[in-house]
């Protein structure tokens, strides 16, 4: 996956009364600055290896899938990114397209107490 197609993924999943999430709540949970979402969204930024361990948290993932696919997209060497592609490949995307095909599922909002107290469950095989 690419650092947008990460965001689409938090904004809907943390998407709040139907509405996936604005630039502004995304910067707020992982943390970092607003403009710094911008720059992600333009191709001008990528995660770092600590926003890539926060995403992976947040979506469920293995935090090394995130971070591989991150350096893949960043990296201009056609060979090391094939190198970096086959790492994150090696994760299994089917736990991906699980987590993106089923949005819908009422999980909580990170730092939202109320929504805490609820469990939710979410099985996925590779």
């Amino acid at each position: 996956m690419k650092t947008t197609e990460y965001l689409d993924a938090l904004s809907v999943r943390y998407a709040k009364d139907g509405k996936p999430l604005s630039d502004y709540a995304l910067a707020k949970i992982l943390p970092v600055r607003q403009q710094t979402i911008s720059r992600y969204r333009k191709g001008a930024g990528f995660f770092d290896d600590k926003v890539c361990k926060t995403v992976a948290e947040l979506l469920d993932l293995d935090p090394a899938q995130v971070i591989a696919d991150v350096h893949a997209e960043r990296t201009d060497d056609k060979e090391m990114k094939a190198i970096w592609k086959r790492i994150a490949d090696s994760f299994g995307r089917a736990a991906c397209l699980i987590l993106l095909t089923f949005p819908a599922v009422d999980l909580p909002f990170p730092n939202d107490v109320q929504a805490a107290e609820k469990q939710h469950y979410i099985y996925y095989v590779k």
